[in-house]
């Protein structure tokens, strides 16, 4: 699941994915990256999980896909930024093949917190801790394992970027925002599980702690490695 303030390029070429691609264009480049509910799907019915990511589409550069026999077929690389997280739950979905369509107002998942002192001391610590271990993964971490984030715009400047589309997009900014902000793009270091754990948590508070908290496990997991290497 890709987080806000965290960027990824796609590369679309299936029918199905370039299906999606038109139609989110047609919607001024926005749409929503959703996860399956993994029970139903076991049980043979549909439904998503609630914790969903808004995101933005920022260039688009058309590429080719070789097949297997040889020829090649028009395909998209799609640079895309996640904006905001959104609850799926109760929202009407239309199945329009090959993707979905939520209806109705979709509401933030984020929710309302006083505790902004203690965000604020987090975040100042994620701040600390993701410029070194950004440089140790690109430095311990096989290619194949790197995200593509890393050699891409900095947590800064996809903050920036998103509160830009916020401000396009007529909604209100304000310090809690940013701070949501960069302790979700922040979690850009974080495996893929570790992420979508942190990513479950509503309240801003116990997201900034878990994220901290995950990121120090992390630094100490990357030094260990560098250690090791070095011996």
């Amino acid at each position: 699941m890709l987080a806000p303030g965290c960027t990824r390029t796609m590369h679309l070429y299936d029918s199905s994915c370039l299906a999606a691609f038109k139609a989110a264009m047609a919607a001024d480049g926005a749409f929503a990256l959703v996860a399956l509910d993994t029970f139903s799907a076991a049980t043979r019915s549909f439904s998503l999980r609630s914790l969903a990511c808004a995101v933005q589409i920022l260039n688009v550069r058309p590429g080719e896909k070789a097949s297997k026999f040889g020829d090649s077929s028009l395909s998209y690389y799609v640079d895309i930024i996640g904006t905001r997280r959104i609850d799926t739950k109760g929202v009407p979905i239309t199945q329009m093949e090959p993707y979905v369509a939520l209806g109705g107002e979709i509401p933030d998942f984020d929710a309302a917190t006083d505790d902004h002192d203690a965000v604020a001391a987090r975040c100042a610590e994620i701040a600390e801790l993701t410029p070194t271990i950004g440089e140790l993964q690109l430095a311990l971490l096989p290619e194949d394992k790197i995200d593509g984030a890393l050699r891409d715009m900095s947590i800064d400047a996809c903050v920036r970027k998103v509160l830009e589309i916020d401000a396009e997009g007529g909604a209100a900014s304000d310090e809690r925002r940013r701070l949501t902000l960069e302790a979700l793009a922040s979690t850009r270091y974080l495996p893929p599980s570790t992420r979508w754990d942190a990513l479950q948590h509503r309240e801003l508070l116990p997201l900034v702690e878990t994220v901290a908290a995950a990121l120090d496990s992390e630094l100490k997991r990357l030094r260990a490695m560098q250690s090791l290497k070095s011996m």
